[in-house]
């Protein structure tokens, strides 16, 4: 009998097991769970969690979609030795997401890879070479590198596979390893300085090591200490919104230690809740952060990008295309979101309203997390959902400040003009020259883009050693620049608890007959006072920056745009290649000896302005911007083109096998003026397809928009504002 018993469930295991061969999915067939060798998992997931997801598997199509593509990506990415840690599917990532479909399907094809892997990395086949020169006097300043990039994706993936057995032999050393690391990340956190997204990633693996050795000390110095946890969130601005780096920062690196060390809390029932945590002071903690950067997203789910890296040329699918930092957009290019996470945690109706947008829940996380909603869940038919608040706000702390067209919730579901207008107050680190700069977003573009050159980031730079390239360059931003120079050096890159220096400060907006004013103003260039004034109406907005000196300076107001650039009002054209000059830029490419195309600003041209100017920016989607500059006051029009993608330190513009759909350069304009003090007064209209010009002028202290259907009146005195129907 037991014989019979025995021949009937070996012939289930081979049906479950030729099932899972053909459909990935052997725990569907199967009635028993797959023998995975778990027990004494110490960060984040268990045996309890695996039989959640084997559910979730069964029970939704995108959950089964998700668990294929997982198994894909096992399946098609197995690293090669030698190990190369590098790579959006690094070895570590590759080892954390094998480990991961192992737990899940009990397939142990590549338990070997994972074992070499983690043999290589922690030199567990060296076991008399320590990882680290144990001096206390050594550096350790990239510590947290180390733990980004590798450590935190591997340790995980050892945590889940510790117990099989080609891994137990190595279990006694991995111990002495990760007491090495927690080590060394003690050394390191002794020598950190300051606090970046950096830094906590250094002591949040001081956090991980901490959990998996059950080192008290370690987990409350990554909690409680100096630079932990706590810290952080102390260090955050405006109420407890934001941390003080560009958004982009905080939603891919900053948020993502700050859960991994919730969930570590969580799992291993340490005494604080973590996720509940807040700061008392500035009443900072996590949902805060996530549902403020939801509710600073254009309707169609992007955040302006401000500082580096926050919009830039990408490589996706074999395309080179923009990339946007964004939250809830179901066609953008999500990496480093973790809305799963966040859901699971809080189940916040305006984080279920976010997520609502990805029906199929595939987020990837690149960072760590990857398919998150696979193992933490995802959206359900009928949770609580909240539209956020759209009303327009001012971070002055932070430096931003958004403007709606439309502060109705049908602002999320329209197409409303926004403005995202940036004083400089806080960009600790990745900041730039961006006093008084703006973007615009409508009909789902960033219509004047600020976006980072992939051969600049982290490139030297005031307060990095060396000269300035042109992503952090003013006339790289939608602002004014003076004499050809960068700002003050005391008026950036700050570390500011409040906006006590420059001293550039938002005023509050004023809503006035349906337009929302708004106004920065302050001295960025020492001896030249700015002023900028924005009007936002959903039709166009007005713009008014005032500069005053009391000797004579140059002054180019600048403007990026897309697509091709019509004019009108100016005179005849001719060829104006010194203007690399005059902004310090040498050639792109140091060893090259391509001629014109080798420079930062190429294809530049000038004319005097001598009639009313117009400057049309209308990219290939028909998507168009009108700028009218209502004064000429002896200006010049310099219209020029910025690189879209730099491979490198090269001139490689155009990469091999590789289809453009963005075009090598976008457009630039100058709008240049030699005086002590001027006022630039422009309208801007964003138009679709057809632009049906409005017209603007002015009769003294009273501008006057007028189109087919409305007469629009505006004081820049009072900055009173009507508008009367035809």
């Amino acid at each position: 009998m037991f014989k019979c018993q025995y021949a009937m469930n070996q012939f289930k295991r081979i049906i479950c097991y030729l099932a899972f061969v053909l459909s990935g999915i052997v725990f569907f067939s199967c009635e028993s769970t797959p023998k995975t060798f778990g027990g004494d998992e110490k960060l984040l997931y268990n045996e309890a969690t695996f039989r959640e997801v084997r559910s979730r598997i069964k029970k939704h199509d995108w959950a089964l979609r998700l668990y294929e593509t997982l198994r894909d990506q096992v399946k098609n990415n197995v690293p090669q030795k030698p190990f190369n840690y590098s790579g959006v599917f690094d070895d570590a990532m590759w080892a954390k997401d094998a480990a991961i479909y192992y737990r899940i399907s009990g397939d142990e094809t590549y338990i070997p890879v994972i074992r070499d892997l983690i043999i290589d990395l922690y030199k567990l086949d060296q076991p008399d070479i320590p990882l680290y020169n144990s001096d206390p006097k050594r550096k350790s300043t990239h510590f947290w590198e180390k733990i980004s990039s590798d450590d935190c994706r591997m340790v995980l993936a050892y945590d889940l596979v510790k117990n099989h057995p080609a891994l137990l032999p190595y279990r006694e050393l991995m111990d002495k390893r990760m007491d090495e690391k927690i080590a060394e990340a003690f050394r390191y956190e002794s020598q950190i300085t300051r606090l970046g997204n950096t830094q906590f990633w250094g002591v949040t693996g001081l956090g991980i090591y901490g959990f998996m050795r059950g080192n008290t000390k370690a987990i409350q110095t990554a909690i409680d200490g100096k630079y932990g946890f706590k810290s952080m969130l102390a260090k955050f601005r405006d109420d407890g919104r934001f941390w003080p780096e560009p958004k982009n920062y905080n939603i891919a690196y900053v948020n993502c230690c700050l859960i991994l060390m919730a969930e570590m809390a969580k799992f291993n029932g340490w005494p604080e809740d973590l996720y509940a945590y807040t700061d008392p002071d500035n009443g900072a903690n996590i949902r805060r952060l996530v549902v403020s950067i939801i509710q600073s997203c254009t309707p169609e789910g992007y955040v302006f990008g401000n500082g580096e890296s926050s919009e830039s040329a990408n490589f996706i699918d074999g395309k080179l295309t923009m990339k946007r930092t964004g939250v809830f957009n179901p066609d953008m290019y999500r990496v480093n979101i973790k809305l799963p996470v966040f859901y699971h945690a809080y189940r916040d109706p305006v984080i279920g309203w976010a997520m609502s947008k990805f029906p199929d829940n595939d987020e990837y996380c690149s960072q760590f997390w990857g398919h998150s909603a696979l193992l933490y869940g995802g959206y359900e038919e009928g949770d609580r959902i909240e539209c956020p608040d759209a009303r327009s706000v001012v971070y002055q702390e932070m430096g931003d400040a958004f403007i709606h067209s439309d502060e109705t919730p049908a602002y999320w579901e329209g197409n409303a003009l926004s403005l995202f207008f940036r004083n400089g107050a806080s960009q600790q680190f990745h900041g730039v020259n961006d006093h008084l700069s703006f973007a615009l977003n409508k009909y789902g573009k960033n219509l004047y883009s600020h976006f980072t050159l992939g051969w600049d980031y982290l490139s030297p730079r005031p307060g990095r050693g060396n000269e300035t390239p042109l992503s952090q360059n003013r006339i790289n931003q939608n602002s004014v620049a003076v004499d050809f120079k960068e700002p003050s050096p005391s008026n950036i890159h700050l570390l500011q608890r409040k906006p006590e220096n420059p001293g550039v400060l938002f005023s509050a907006i004023k809503r006035t007959g349906g337009m929302q004013v708004i106004s920065a103003g302050g001295e960025v260039y020492d001896g030249v006072l700015q002023k900028r004034t924005f009007g936002v109406v959903d039709d166009y907005v007005i713009d008014i920056f005032s500069v005053r000196s009391d000797r004579v300076h140059t002054y180019d107001y600048t403007l990026h745009s897309w697509g091709n650039v019509r004019t009108s009002g100016i005179g005849a054209k001719s060829g104006y290649q010194q203007i690399n000059r005059e902004y310090g830029f040498g050639p792109i490419d140091v060893d090259s000896r391509a001629g014109a195309e080798n420079v930062w600003l190429a294809n530049t041209e000038k004319a005097k302005v001598t009639d009313h100017l117009t400057v049309d920016f209308l990219d290939k989607d028909q998507t168009g911007i009108c700028v009218q500059l209502l004064n000429n006051d002896a200006s010049e029009l310099i219209i020029s083109h910025t690189p879209v993608f730099v491979q490198k330190n090269t001139l490689s513009e155009k990469p091999k096998e590789t289809e453009i759909v963005v075009p090598a350069r976008k457009p630039m304009i100058f709008i240049r003026r030699k005086c002590q003090s001027t006022d630039y007064i422009l309208l801007h209209q964003p138009y679709k397809e057809k632009l049906e010009q409005l017209r603007f002028t002015r009769e003294g202290n009273v501008l006057t928009i007028e189109s087919a259907s409305f007469t629009d009146c505006y004081n820049i005195e009072t900055e009173e504002y009507r508008r009367e129907l035809k």
